[in-house]
C-alpha cells in the first residue's frame, strides 16, 4: 500500500518560515496594541481628568488587561506572551484534520 506521503522532508523549511512568521506577526500585534492601550488608558486619562470623564472603552481595557505589575504605567510583554499569541494564532487557522477515508477517497 504505497499511497500519498502526509509528511515530506521538504516541506520542513517552509514549517520554520511559516513558524517564524506567526512569531513575528504576534510580536507586532502585541507592539501594536501595547501603544494602543498605552495611549487609551494612560495618555487620553491625563487629559480628561478624573474617573468620570473617561471614555468607557477607556475603562474597559484598564480592567480587561490591567498592568499592575508596574502600577499601570506601560503596557509590558515577554517572549512568552508572544508565543502564547502564536499558538492560539494557530489553533484558530488550524483546520479540521481529513480523516483516513477522505485521505483515500482522494
Amino acid at each position: 500500500m504505497a499511497g500519498r506521503r502526509l509528511a515530506r522532508l521538504f516541506t520542513v523549511p517552509y514549517a520554520f518560515v511559516q513558524a517564524l512568521t506567526l512569531l513575528f506577526v504576534s510580536g507586532l500585534w502585541l507592539v501594536f496594541f501595547g501603544e494602543f492601550w498605552n495611549f487609551m488608558v494612560i495618555e487620553l486619562n491625563k487629559e480628561a481628568g478624573p474617573y468620570s470623564r473617561i471614555s468607557s472603552f477607556s475603562m474597559f481595557l484598564h480592567r480587561a488587561f490591567p498592568m499592575r505589575v508596574n502600577n499601570d504605567t506601560a503596557f509590558e510583554f515577554k517572549f512568552d506572551h508572544v508565543l502564547i499569541m502564536a499558538i492560539i494564532l494557530a489553533v484558530f487557522m488550524m483546520g479540521w484534520a481529513p480523516t483516513r477515508s477522505e485521505i483515500m477517497s482522494k
